[in-house]
């Protein structure tokens, strides 16, 4: 199985933009056949005017609040499948 990454250029998306005529503007004439469209959490916080103030809570607190599951992060695991610039054998 080949995983590949296709990128999108689209236009800004704004806070309240409307997210599924944002899609489709920018996804017309695009296979989506048998591919997994993913979608920033930025664009659906956007998208759901959730957003919050840099000064009312930190990063990691707003993930732990936001989170349905958390994964304590591993200094001794990386993932080449998904970043492999990090592989030992790529140097």
């Amino acid at each position: 199985m080949n995983l590949s990454v296709e990128t999108v250029k689209t236009d800004v998306f704004h806070r309240q933009d409307e997210l599924l005529t944002f899609l489709e503007k920018h996804l017309t004439g695009y296979s989506l056949e048998g591919k997994v469209l993913a979608i920033t959490s930025k664009i659906i916080s956007l998208a759901e005017n959730r957003i919050a103030a840099k000064s009312s809570t930190s990063k990691k607190e707003l993930i732990e609040k936001e989170a349905d599951v958390r994964i304590e992060p591993r200094a001794d695991i990386y993932y080449p499948l998904l970043a492999p610039h990090l592989g030992k054998n790529n140097g």
